[in-house]
Parts: C-alpha cells; structure tokens; sequence
C-alpha cells in the first residue's frame, strides 16, 4: 500500500517508508519540490541535497520514486537539455559535456547517449568560429597554442581544436579549408 501524507501519495511501500512521520515525508517533498522549482537536478544531485538536508532516507526514496513516477525527475530529459544548454549557451565541447553530466550522477549509457547526435562536423564549425571569435585570426605559434588550450578546456578534443585552429588560421588568410 502507498504512503500517503498531506502532499499526495508516493509508490514507496517499505517498511521503512511506512513508519516515518507524516510531517518528515511533506518536509522532504517540500524541499525537493522547491530545489527542483529552482533549477532542473539529476536524481543524484536531488538525493544528495536531501542528504545534506538531512532528511530521512527512507523519505528521500519514497519523494525520489514518486518524482521520478510523476515525470519530475528523468535523468534522460535533464541530460538532453543539459546538452543543448551547454551547447548552445556556453559553447562547450563533448567531452566537457559528458564529463560534466557523469559528474552530476548521469549514467554513462545516459550520457553518452545524450551526445550521440552531435557529429564531428558541427562540432569543428563550433569550434572555428570560437576561435575566430576569442583570437581572431591566429597568426603566431603563441596564438595557436592559446586557442588550442582554449579548445580543450571547453572540452573539445585535442584533434578537434587542432583542425579548428588551422582552420581559422587557413579561413584567414583565404585558403581552401
């Protein structure tokens, strides 16, 4: 049988969950409910903050599976619009991406998944015209190697950054890229 309390029902039938106050569940929603209103969370990230909460962990599972049921949590939704996100705004490459997502406590399967649909051309384009952007036309060894480290630290790969560069430098000077 589900627990209920004031805030609705959840799926979790344990014991555990099952003996813990009415007052500890709606706390433990509640604040679940206000982290997630505050910006999108993997269910990691959200079972650690009710951990730092201290909430009870039999709570923590039984708000967590009632979310996850109700759509509120989906670690495959938060990692596609992670990955648009980071992509469009802050212009990061794969690798930072996916690094960032299995930091979050997304699945490596998940995460890898995520990313399958950016092909290497749009990421080389990405790529260039960040360069282009930051350096403009890398005309010195010194520059290149600025825009390179650039590049991977935004999480391209090192392959990626190098033809980006050359490209901007070929782009430049008016050679075919």
């Amino acid at each position: 049988m589900p627990v209920t309390w004031d805030g609705g029902e959840v799926a979790d039938r344990s014991a555990a969950a099952l003996a813990l106050p009415r007052e500890e569940m709606a706390r433990t929603m509640e604040l679940a409910l206000r982290a997630l209103a505050r910006r999108d969370r993997s269910e990691a990230e959200l079972r650690a903050l009710l951990e730092r909460r201290r909430c009870a962990p039999a709570a923590i599972e039984a708000v967590v599976a009632r979310l996850r049921s109700d759509g509120y949590v989906d670690d495959r939704a938060f990692a596609q619009r992670f990955v648009s996100d980071k992509r469009e705004l802050e212009r990061w490459g794969t690798e930072r991406i996916v690094r960032e997502l299995r930091r979050r406590g997304i699945a490596a399967d998940v995460a890898a998944a995520a990313v399958a649909d950016i092909d290497a051309s749009s990421e080389l384009e990405a790529a260039r015209r960040l360069v282009s952007e930051r350096y403009g036309p890398p005309r010195d060894d010194a520059t290149r190697r600025r825009a390179w480290s650039f590049l991977v630290r935004r999480g391209y790969s090192c392959q990626i950054a190098y033809d980006a560069v050359r490209s901007a430098e070929r782009g430049a000077r008016g050679d075919a890229a």
